[in-house]
C-alpha cells in the first residue's frame, strides 16, 4: 500500500523549457524552512491565483515564504517570480494537485 502511494506521488522540478522561462533559469532542488504561507488557489479561475500570490509576495516578512496550491501549474506566473529573482520549486502531488513554493533567498 506505501509503495502505491509513492508510485502516485511525483515530484517534479520546473526545467526552463516546461514552463517557458529564461533558459538560465535553474529549478532548485531544495526548499529552505520557512514559516509557509498557505494560498489556496485551486478553485480560483484566471488570472485571481496570479494576482493573489504577487499580491502576498508584497507582504512576505523574512523567513515566509509562499505554498500556492492549484490545480494546475500556473505557467504565466513562473516568468513574473523569475523577474523579480525569486526561487521556486513545483510540486505536483497528483495531475490536478500541484503545490508552487515560493521563496526569496535573501529574505
Amino acid at each position: 500500500m506505501a509503495d502505491q502511494h509513492l508510485a502516485s506521488y511525483r515530484e517534479e522540478l520546473i526545467e526552463p523549457d516546461g514552463c517557458g522561462c529564461n533558459p538560465s533559469m535553474k529549478a532548485e532542488p531544495e526548499t529552505p524552512d520557512l514559516k509557509w504561507i498557505t494560498l489556496d488557489c485551486s478553485l480560483m479561475e484566471p488570472p485571481e491565483p496570479m494576482l493573489r500570490v504577487l499580491e502576498q509576495l508584497n507582504r512576505l516578512k523574512q523567513g515566509e515564504g509562499i505554498k500556492m496550491l492549484h490545480r494546475m501549474k500556473p505557467r504565466l506566473l513562473f516568468p513574473k517570480l523569475q523577474e523579480r529573482g525569486l526561487n521556486f520549486r513545483v510540486i505536483e502531488h497528483t495531475p490536478d494537485q500541484i503545490e508552487v513554493r515560493i521563496w526569496q533567498e535573501s529574505m
